[in-house]
């Protein structure tokens, strides 16, 4: 009983570990995808005459930013998910409180309280592509847990089809051994070994 609430425990710790080690992966990963884009659209706002902004320029500002939780997130949920028996929810939810974890502190290094305190409509974009993260992550985790199941019910299928063809091919075999020594064996039927005609067992004698 202890030991098995042991593995239990190590189990679930495990889980945990992966969890906090693949949600900073996918942030960094999604920091190192989303930066040329926003360098790429910083420019062009430089650009723009009197510098005004309009609405359509902060929404793709705010979707860029966030990409790594409703885009990156998923995919790489679903690899996982394919590799290790994960629970879709409760690591969804775990992933996406990592990940902004990391950009929380992200944000405190590089500008400041202020970075992380400041609300309005960044805060609204932040929870909200929290959310969809949450819920598109885990729906790609179960999806993969889904198709890992079917694929391994169909190898299990295959398998068992293999073992039946060579157990058939076995019987085949030993009847037609049967036949080429002159015992006649019905289809299908395994026999031990048999004794050749004309030959008997133990030590021969003299004529």
């Amino acid at each position: 009983m202890a030991s098995e609430r042991y593995q239990r425990f190590k189990a679930r710790i495990q889980r945990l570990q992966f969890i906090l080690a693949l949600g900073f992966a996918v942030a960094a990963l999604g920091a190192v995808l989303v930066a040329p884009l926003m360098v790429s659209l910083n420019e062009r706002l430089a650009r723009v005459p009197g510098g005004r902004i309009g609405a359509g320029a902060i929404l793709a500002s705010l979707a860029l930013g966030r990409l790594w939780v409703y885009a990156v997130l998923p995919v790489v949920a679903y690899g996982a998910a394919r590799l290790v028996p994960l629970v879709p929810w409760p690591s969804a939810v775990g992933l996406v409180l990592v990940g902004e974890g990391f950009y929380l502190v992200l944000d405190a290094v590089t500008g400041g309280l202020e970075a992380v305190l400041h609300g309005g409509l960044f805060l609204l974009a932040r929870l909200g592509t929290d959310a969809l993260g949450v819920v598109l992550a885990a729906q790609a985790m179960a999806l993969a847990r889904r198709q890992a199941e079917s694929s391994k019910v169909q190898s299990e299928a295959k398998n068992a089809e293999r073992a039946g063809e060579y157990r058939a091919f076995l019987k085949e075999a030993e009847r037609l051994a049967d036949l080429r020594h002159g015992v006649d064996v019905p289809s299908g039927e395994i026999r031990g070994p048999t004794q050749i005609p004309g030959k008997t067992g133990g030590n021969s004698e003299g004529p």
